[in-house]
């Protein structure tokens, strides 16, 4: 099979958009934030509001984000798994579109200032002090980080690595220090390009 055209990604999320929204759509193109794994779109409605339809290689944990939202609010959007029938992407995505600029497209490159990145901060710790979920972080420790350290160091450090296994398995060694601490939601990528700047 041949690797879709953009015109190809773009008549798909045409009609993702219309069987969700029911609603024809006017205009569609590449949203202009793009992720390494994904092709995101811009879906303008004849109703004038806009829809993001995502293509990804890899699937979102749709749990993730009904916790998220139920923390956030409206600065999560409601995500939905489509399936288009066709194998142009694993896995498609829409949601509803949050407007409002990204950090470094407001300030036109990756902030620099200290007034910037302060800013960026207050507004990152903000929305992580509301994703608090649970007291602390044993089970997620001792069900995941240990077990992922684990795996790292037994299949994906060479035996003749010394140095970085012995870092890996003194990380393995003090993980559980980390059940201390509260367990809360975070976005797996924090940077100026993925924190939309306040209006």
């Amino acid at each position: 099979m041949s690797v879709p055209s953009e015109p190809d990604f773009i008549d798909l999320a045409r009609k993702i958009t219309h069987a969700h929204c029911n609603i024809p759509s006017v205009s569609c193109r590449l949203h202009d934030e793009q992720g390494c794994f994904s092709k995101t779109y811009l879906v303008k409605l004849e109703d004038q509001s806009n829809i993001i339809v995502q293509f990804r290689d890899t699937p979102l944990d749709l749990s993730l984000y009904e916790v998220a939202r139920e923390k956030l609010g409206a600065l999560v959007p409601t995500i939905e798994k489509k399936d288009a029938g066709v194998a142009v992407s694993k896995h498609i995505y829409i949601m509803n579109y949050i407007d409002g600029s990204m950090w470094n497209s407001a300030l036109g490159a990756w902030p620099g200032a200290w007034d910037d990145d302060a800013a960026i901060a207050g507004q990152l710790g903000d929305a992580l002090s509301h994703c608090i979920v649970g007291p602390d972080s044993s089970e997620v420790v001792e069900s995941y980080i240990i077990p992922r350290l684990k795996t790292v160091l037994l299949e994906s450090i060479p035996p003749d690595r010394l140095e970085l296994r012995r870092s890996v398995e003194e990380l393995i060694s003090i993980a559980p220090n980390l059940k201390k601490l509260p367990l809360a939601l975070s976005h797996l990528d924090l940077n100026a390009t993925n924190v939309r700047k306040p209006s």
